[in-house]
């Protein structure tokens, strides 16, 4: 096995905890919850306070009990690429997400002439990308999965015909909370509940 291989799958096993699937879930569910009662500023806001909430509950959570891990610059480029494209991927998505409840509610006049399907797809479109993009930077195949849910519950809501995406996203967002869930409970329990002194 090269050091490069066994690197990349040290890297990947920092997730194996499951808080970036449990806050992934929470943010994709602030969406849909966003969606079904009418509320745009919690399906623009919840998931950057979700997100931000992963540096300090990897600190008292996982970190203590892990450690911390110091990867070659090869890695932490890659790294920090990744989490770069994110950014602008969530950045985007939250604007769009904004610019198709605006149209989707009439508020931006000729645009609200766009098929509601258009604009009705696009939250579990752009979540599902971002799953795979996730996927793509770790290599945990049940991102794939999470995709799927979100890509699917997108063609849901055009084939239904529904008034929004929110029941869809926050049906989407179980698979996530609570596989993250299960892993983080199991991580938590054998790694012991005290973290390492």
């Amino acid at each position: 096995m090269s050091e490069a291989t066994l690197e990349a799958g040290l890297f990947r096993r920092q997730f194996d905890d499951g808080l970036l699937d449990l806050l992934a879930g929470g943010a994709a569910l602030c969406v849909g919850l966003g969606w079904m009662f009418g509320a745009p500023i919690l399906a623009a806001v919840g998931p950057v306070i979700v997100a931000g909430l992963w540096p300090g509950l990897r600190k008292l959570l996982i970190t203590p009990r892990q450690g911390a891990v110091v990867f070659t610059p090869r890695q932490t480029g890659k790294a920090r690429q990744g989490m770069s494209a994110l950014a602008v991927l969530f950045s985007i998505s939250a604007l769009a997400g904004l610019a198709a409840f605006a149209a989707f509610e009439g508020w931006l006049g000729p645009l609200s002439d766009i098929p509601a399907s258009a604009y009705l797809m696009a939250p579990g479109l752009v979540i599902g990308v971002a799953a795979i993009l996730v996927y793509a930077f770790v290599r945990l195949n049940r991102f794939l999965v999470y995709a799927a849910a979100f890509i699917g519950a997108a063609v849901a809501v055009h084939l239904t015909a529904t008034s929004g995406p929110g029941a869809d996203l926050a049906l989407a967002a179980i698979a996530p909370i609570v596989i993250g869930a299960v892993l983080l409970t199991r991580f938590l329990f054998a790694s012991g509940q005290e973290p390492e002194a």
